[in-house]
């Protein structure tokens, strides 16, 4: 087949589309219409529990996560202290945050305030340290 056959083929394609422009524009709007409206009936499945067989293990611990606190989301612990800032309060709020990485299953970090780095500049330049 040579460019000329290929030219010649697209425009007699061309030339019968522009003669029946009107009900190709008709074809167009049709199937638009057609595909707007079955776009209101299509699902989407978002959630990562379609991944998962029934009864698996995970899917058992985040439902019981789920039950306990509602969503799978994360945890807040709320401490209330006169002065989170004492060695005696920051030794028992790094004990708790180990404490809850070691007991809560499938947990992947926790973010505590002991995590923090502190500077401090000394005579030798910058010291930094945990809080």
């Amino acid at each position: 087949m040579t460019i000329e056959m290929i030219n010649e083929k697209f425009g007699r394609m061309c030339r019968g589309l522009l003669k029946r422009r009107w009900i190709a524009l008709g074809a167009f709007v049709v199937i638009l219409f057609v595909g707007m409206i079955g776009m209101k009936k299509m699902v989407k499945e978002t959630s990562f529990d379609a991944y998962f067989i029934e009864g698996d293990p995970m899917l058992v611990k985040t439902d019981e996560f789920k039950a306990h606190f509602g969503n799978d989301y994360f945890v807040g612990v709320l401490t209330e202290c006169d002065n989170i800032f004492t060695k005696k309060n920051l030794t028992l709020l790094r004990e708790l945050s180990n404490e809850l990485m070691d007991s809560v299953s499938y947990a992947d970090k926790i973010t505590s305030l002991t995590d923090i780095e502190f500077m401090v500049g000394d005579e030798w330049g910058m010291n930094i340290e945990q809080i």
